[in-house]
């Protein structure tokens, strides 16, 4: 997992779900489907802190990652909420992004 989606892509993401412009929107949405399709298993079995014996830093930067990942898209899921019952194509790919984070909390 890059360390760009934590600390540029997804805020960035975030702001563009505030913008009036549909296109921008849609193109967030397409962007945020395919991260959380491709990534969401990952995030969540590091969400909990690694219980090994013993330093592992890289599971421990994995899980740092992983925490920060997750805060961000919590942050496009309340920005999604306030906006989902928009009419339209948009509110069908809503829709689909709240089943796709519906599965990230399971």
């Amino acid at each position: 997992m890059s360390r760009t989606l934590d600390n540029g892509f997804l805020p960035g993401l975030f702001l563009i779900f505030y913008l009036d412009n549909f296109s921008h929107v849609m193109v967030a949405c397409s962007s945020l489907k395919l991260i959380l399709k491709t990534y969401s298993t990952l995030i969540r079995q590091n969400l909990a802190p690694p219980a090994r014996l013993g330093v592992d830093i890289s599971g421990e930067e994995r899980h740092r990652r992983c925490v920060n990942i997750y805060k961000h898209i919590q942050d496009i899921r309340h920005c999604i909420d306030s906006k989902k019952y928009q009419r339209g194509k948009l509110e069908n790919t809503f829709r689909e992004i709240q089943l796709l984070l519906n599965h990230l909390d399971t």
